[in-house]
C-alpha cells in the first residue's frame, strides 16, 4: 500500500469519478517498466496517479490515466512526437512526458523530467501545449493541481 502524499484528493474521490468507461487494467510494476524504456524516473505525485489510478475508471476518456495503461504510455508518446508534431513542425525532447492530449493530439498536456521550474521536483509543473502554437504555456503550478482541477468539475 502506497502512503499518498500529494493526490489525496484525488485519492477521496475516486468513486465519485464518472470518466470513461474503460478501466485502467492492472500491470505490476507498470511504471518501473516505463521508466527503464525511457530513462527518467517519474515524479512521486505521478507514480501515486498511477497507483490510484490502477483498476478505476479514466478520467478523461482519451487521455490522463489512460495513457499509463500496458504499452499504450509509450506508444502514445512515440504517436505524438514522431507524427503529431512531426506535422506541425514542432520538436518535442524526451525530457517531456505527455499525459492527456485533445483534439486528437494537437494539444496536450505535458510535465517535464527534473523541470527547474518545479517547487517541488517530486510534483512537478503541468504545461499545455498547442501544436499550432509551438510553444508551452503552464497551466498548472503541480501535477497535483491539474489532476483537482481535471476531477473537480465531474464531482
Amino acid at each position: 500500500m502506497m502512503n499518498i502524499q500529494y493526490l489525496k484528493y484525488y485519492q477521496e474521490n475516486l468513486e465519485k469519478i464518472n470518466g470513461g468507461k474503460y478501466v485502467v487494467p492492472f500491470k505490476e510494476n507498470l511504471e518501473t517498466e516505463i521508466e527503464i524504456q525511457i530513462g527518467y524516473t517519474f515524479p512521486l505525485a505521478y507514480k501515486e496517479f498511477i497507483y490510484l489510478s490502477i483498476g478505476q475508471p479514466m478520467i478523461w476518456d482519451s487521455g490522463i490515466n489512460g495513457w499509463i495503461s500496458e504499452g499504450a504510455g509509450l506508444r502514445r508518446q512515440k504517436y505524438v512526437r514522431e507524427n503529431l508534431l512531426e506535422y506541425f513542425n514542432f520538436k518535442l525532447d524526451n525530457s517531456y512526458w505527455v499525459i492527456a492530449d485533445l483534439d486528437g493530439g494537437e494539444q496536450f498536456y505535458a510535465f517535464k523530467f527534473n523541470d527547474p521550474q518545479a517547487e517541488d521536483p517530486e510534483n512537478p509543473p503541468v504545461y499545455y501545449m498547442d501544436a499550432d502554437e509551438k510553444k508551452f504555456h503552464l497551466i498548472f503550478k503541480t501535477f497535483s493541481d491539474f489532476i483537482v482541477g481535471t476531477i473537480r468539475p465531474q464531482l
